[in-house]
């Protein structure tokens, strides 16, 4: 009787060549080991993306910076000068860094400017399907918006105006040192996840 039951079931085996295969196949192709790689490395991609946007904004900030230092050197010599000839003199160079502040921002990459232009479109890096990383746009142009660096509508001949302009680059500069601080913290956080990633 066993022996029969033996024979029945060789009988009933299919041969190795009919063996179905598919599901170890299918194991094999979505091993999940090998879908979290792509996972991580396309994060890793998308982040290194960002970085790059981050790089080129501090390229530009770096500028606007620079050329609002030099409007409240200029404003603080035309406050200390009597001359209202000299003062026009300086409020014409005044307007003009006004124009290159905005045109540093209108050439840079257009992410960066719509990070720090009138775009004011803020990066979002999307984590997962619930979870997501946002950095916010902050405007450094010359707007209201932005860093409200008013025209010289008097050509510095009253004194008012020129203490108003004082104050208002005061302002300018506290608004971009902000931001550049808030930036670098984004990027310190994107390069520690690099590392997180590169370190499994």
């Amino acid at each position: 009787m066993f022996l029969f039951r033996k024979k029945n079931e060789r009988a009933n085996t299919p041969p190795e060549s009919e063996v179905d295969l598919s599901q170890s196949l299918g194991r094999a192709l979505h091993n999940p080991l090998k879908e979290s790689a792509h996972k991580d490395e396309a994060m890793r991609g998308k982040i290194i993306s960002i970085l790059g946007v981050l790089e080129n904004t501090f390229f530009a900030i770096d500028r606007i910076k620079e050329l609002t230092l030099e409007a409240s050197h200029l404003v603080l010599k035309a406050s200390a000068t009597d001359d209202l000839g000299n003062r026009a003199l300086m409020a014409e160079k005044y307007d003009e860094l006004r124009q290159i502040i905005d045109q540093t921002i209108s050439e840079s990459d257009q992410q960066a400017r719509a990070l720090i232009g009138p775009e004011e479109k803020s990066l979002t890096l999307q984590i997962s399907q619930t979870t997501s990383y946002t950095i916010p746009a902050t405007r450094l142009d010359c707007e209201p918006e932005g860093l409200n660096l008013v025209p010289p509508l008097s050509g510095f001949s009253e004194v008012g105006e020129v203490s108003q302009i004082l104050r208002i680059l005061d302002k300018a500069l506290a608004r971009i040192d902000a931001v550049e601080r808030s930036l670098m913290k984004d990027a310190r956080h994107l390069t520690e996840k690099i590392s997180a990633l590169d370190s499994v």
